[in-house]
């Protein structure tokens, strides 16, 4: 009598948990488009970088752009780099600040770096180094002040 009490409230146990682990992920892929996601170009649009003919940072934001178009996406925005001062930490206090869910932030050098490493054959040349991103995970609300 005291296996199948133990056993039943094994399967109760276990019930609630699983019901309470699908609640949780019913519907994420159709509410994703509720969370902003900006794309912040720098690229070649800070000193010394100005006289580059940006090529990575506009492919990176029509990439992005063209995800907007799937079913189930994140927001994507695109924000200029003016709108934050020519300055990506200002993009970053503004994701803290939570007034976007994450930021992408394509770096003022990534053209310039990219035709380096092409024309010199640079074989060091980390291609992660093009963008930033940026999001808050959790933060703890009572040292959060404005």
């Amino acid at each position: 009598m005291l296996t199948t009490l133990k056993a039943l409230i094994l399967c109760v146990f276990i019930l609630v948990i699983l019901s309470l682990y699908w609640a949780v992920l019913f519907h994420v892929e159709q509410n994703s488009k509720a969370l902003k996601v900006w794309i912040v170009d720098f690229d070649s649009q800070v000193a010394p970088y100005t006289t580059t003919t940006p090529l990575v940072g506009p492919q990176l934001v029509q990439t992005a752009l063209m995800q907007n178009e799937m079913p189930t996406h994140l927001n994507f925005q695109p924000k200029a780099a003016s709108d934050f001062g020519f300055d990506p930490m200002d993009v970053r206090r503004q994701v803290y600040h939570q007034k976007a869910w994450a930021a992408i932030i394509v770096n003022a050098n990534a053209t310039t770096l990219l035709r380096q490493a092409v024309s010199s054959g640079n074989s060091s040349y980390d291609p992660l180094g093009i963008a930033q991103v940026i999001y808050v995970q959790a933060r703890d609300e009572t040292t959060y002040s404005q």
